[in-house]
């Protein structure tokens, strides 16, 4: 068991090593993307960015191998839900592709433009 004066620095470490624990990969996974080792793939933006200040660089860094781990787990969840969300015929990946690029819309415009 750990002594009074032990605990405190205990509780420290240990916050600060959960703080570390593969912050992109679950922010990655939070959001609505779809793919393979998202985290791993944030982290390489962040490093590979000129934008980014080194601050934010070196923490990318040290949470590399932890997102790399924890996508490497959480891989099975991604392919499920990878082939869960593609459509399956040709039709419907074309309907889903003009959806993302909102071709209906331009098409609309387009027409109103020739219109007028």
């Amino acid at each position: 068991m750990l002594s009074r004066k032990a605990l405190p620095k205990f509780v420290m470490i240990s916050s600060c090593l959960v703080s570390l624990t593969a912050c992109s990969s679950i922010m990655s996974h939070t959001g609505d993307n779809r793919g393979y080792y998202l985290g791993t793939q944030a982290n390489n933006e962040i490093i590979g960015s000129n934008e980014t200040t080194w601050g934010i660089k070196s923490l990318a860094v040290l949470d590399y191998p932890f997102s790399a781990i924890t996508d490497t787990l959480i891989l099975p969840w991604d392919y499920y839900r990878n082939r869960r969300s593609e459509p399956s015929s040709l039709r419907d990946r074309v309907a889903a592709s003009e959806k993302l690029n909102h071709t209906d819309e331009a098409l609309a415009q387009a027409n109103t433009n020739i219109i007028q």
